[in-house]
């Protein structure tokens, strides 16, 4: 029985460099797999800018063309065939419209409480050996680009233990801070006071403990709404996904980015040199203070 409709998706999490030659090689396999079809379908090519602004073309040379400066930096990239029939790719199944797509760059902005794949691809088709052959061939073009994330880890875990952790904090500083320290007197001490010198020490320990506690609640107090403002700015800003999506920006590696991204490789390297001998001369000189103090 003839397969009435094919389709596969796929998401890649982490960072990538994507350059001229790949970005030509990727548009090659959709190029040859789209003349296959009847009647043959050509790529479109739609670029999304940094600036909220985007434009769509046939034209592979015009998005390499583009000056990707940092005020216009291409920020997501969509490869798309497309039956002519339709403006719109429309991959729900049974359509006839959509046939595959491909996207670099996150394809939802951050508003969401998840991490955000930085590549995917989707395809549907009813010619089922041609949808799968195509699959594979991109998937293995997509991990040709792609570098592995600084830290797999679960986004939405750390940025909700990010606030409930400093919600934790406060109490336990506050539950330090209550009991108020009492200057400790020697018998001897205690011996020589009269009786009212006694009393007097008495009344005046328990006027600064009073002090102590009740400057402690108060600022306990404060730290407890200070975290809480902290907690709905972690929350709403999720601050442990964007940091570690800091480190897996994705790269269009032509116009303006090359200088660009050519600088911040040279300085992540200088800084990542500058911290490993930073730490070994640190350890130089703890072996050579404990040795000289030995002597």
């Amino acid at each position: 029985m003839a397969t009435k409709q094919a389709g596969i998706s796929k998401e890649y999490y982490g960072g990538f460099v994507l350059d001229g030659a790949k970005l030509r090689k990727i548009a090659d396999v959709l190029s040859t797999y789209g003349q296959r079809l009847s009647p043959p379908v050509n790529v479109t090519y739609e670029v999304h800018r940094k600036d909220d602004s985007f434009y769509s073309t046939n034209d592979i040379n015009t998005v390499l063309s583009d000056d990707n400066s940092n005020s216009k930096a291409i920020n997501r990239l969509y490869l798309r065939l497309v039956r002519e029939q339709s403006q719109q790719i429309d991959t729900a199944l049974g359509s006839t419209k959509g046939v595959a797509r491909i996207c670099f760059g996150e394809n939802e902005s951050l508003r969401k409480f998840s991490a955000q794949p930085e590549i995917w691809f989707q395809i549907v088709e009813a010619d089922r050996d041609w949808c799968f052959l195509l699959a594979d061939e991109v998937d293995a073009q997509i991990k040709r680009i792609r570098y592995k994330r600084a830290f797999r880890l679960p986004h939405r875990l750390l940025d909700f233990f990010a606030p409930v952790m400093l919600f934790a904090a406060a109490p336990l500083w506050m539950l330090g801070r209550s009991t108020a320290p009492i200057p400790a007197l020697s018998l001897n001490d205690v011996k020589v006071m009269s009786t009212d010198e006694k009393l007097q020490t008495i009344f005046m320990l328990e006027v600064q403990n009073t002090t102590l506690n009740t400057r402690a609640y108060v600022w306990g107090t404060l730290a407890i709404f200070a975290v809480l403002f902290l907690m709905l700015l972690a929350i709403e800003y999720r601050p442990v996904t964007r940091f570690l999506n800091l480190l897996n920006q994705p790269v269009f590696y032509w116009g303006d980015m090359i200088s660009r991204y050519d600088r911040q490789q040279k300085l992540s390297s200088n800084i990542k040199w500058v911290v490993i001998i930073g730490f070994g001369i640190s350890l130089l000189a703890s072996f050579a203070y404990s040795w000289l103090r030995t002597r």
